[in-house]
């Protein structure tokens, strides 16, 4: 993801599962972009900056709660505690808009919004994820499939929006400085918006694929860790040529909500798209796909975008 993942949890109630999701997140989004086990602070800096830092550059927190998530310390609920390490973690993702998952574990109940300091009771109205021992491989399936549209989301405002406001106003200002040195001439834009657009491509499509094999798999195949690799998956299906009568072009450039939407209805009908292009145009990333019949057993491919001008000779 952009920002990455942060798992929080309490040791004592939700080690066991908070320990293997962190292993199924890895496998999916790299250790670089799943935060877990916030132990290492420095010494003399204030932990609440820190955690708070930290969370705060997360797309998402994943609050694991079990049965014994807020217990009784002192006399007190350990969440009424302000020190409280899991407390100062929601309150910080909820307090700087990141979005939060809570995944009730081991058939806990979400908490009541009674038994939670002021600060901590918008968690009750999110939605959240069970996740059980005995369906735990679906269960974190769902888990990831939030995320990544999550991710998703994030990447088509981030193509949209273009360079944050702040880092414009940033240089603006440098510019504007007396010693500021002569600007240099400006550089085209089309690299960075092909970097975009490229990676817009490979999140639709990820996403997209992931959502169907889930779909048309996933309840005859049980655990996703039986699922073979896409080495393995490319490795066992020979190539096949696309039948001549079965390609197919989409009808022009489509936004990304439309393609997805196309791309699931000729995945329907047993096409797939081996070549795709992407553009933005007026800010709005577009792509346009030539649709080939689907190999038998295909569920991974790798996919490379292309210019208009070579999509347009493959669909004529």
């Amino acid at each position: 993801m952009l920002g990455g993942v942060f798992i929080s949890y309490r040791r004592e109630d939700s080690g066991g599962f908070a320990g293997r999701i962190y292993d199924r997140l890895t496998g999916r989004l790299g250790r670089d972009a799943v935060f877990f086990d916030v132990d290492n602070i420095p010494a003399g800096l204030d932990f609440v900056d820190v955690l708070s830092d930290r969370v705060g550059k997360c797309d998402a927190l994943v609050a694991v709660i079990g049965k014994t998530w807020n217990p009784v310390k002192d006399n007190r609920p350990r969440l009424d505690d302000p020190g409280d390490f899991v407390r100062v973690e929601i309150e910080a993702a909820l307090n700087r808009g990141v979005r939060v998952i809570p995944v009730l574990v081991d058939g806990a109940a979400m908490p009541r919004t009674e038994d939670l300091p002021d600060s901590l009771k918008k968690l009750t109205r999110r939605q959240g994820i069970e996740i059980s021992h005995t369906r735990f491989d679906s269960d974190v399936e769902r888990l990831t499939e939030a995320l990544s549209e999550i991710e998703d989301e994030l990447r088509a405002n981030e193509g949209a929006k273009g360079e944050p406001a702040g880092k414009a106003a940033a240089a603006k200002d440098e510019l504007s400085r007396p010693d500021a040195p002569a600007a240099a001439p400006a550089r085209s834009a089309k690299p960075r918006r092909l970097l975009l657009v490229t990676l817009a491509i490979a999140a639709l499509v990820l996403a997209g694929a992931a959502a169907l094999i889930v779909q048309q798999f996933g309840a005859r195949h049980g655990s996703p860790a039986n699922a073979p690799s896409p080495a393995q998956s490319n490795a066992a299906v020979p190539a096949v040529a696309p039948a001549a009568n079965a390609a197919s072009a989409s009808d022009g450039w489509l936004p990304g909500d439309e393609f997805k939407s196309e791309f699931k209805k000729q995945w329907a009908a047993g096409l797939y798209p081996d070549m795709m292009s992407g553009r933005c145009e007026d800010g709005v990333v577009q792509f346009h796909a030539h649709w080939a019949q689907r190999p038998p057993g295909l569920r991974f491919w790798y996919q490379f975008g292309v210019t208009e001008d070579k999509l347009n000779e493959k669909n004529s």
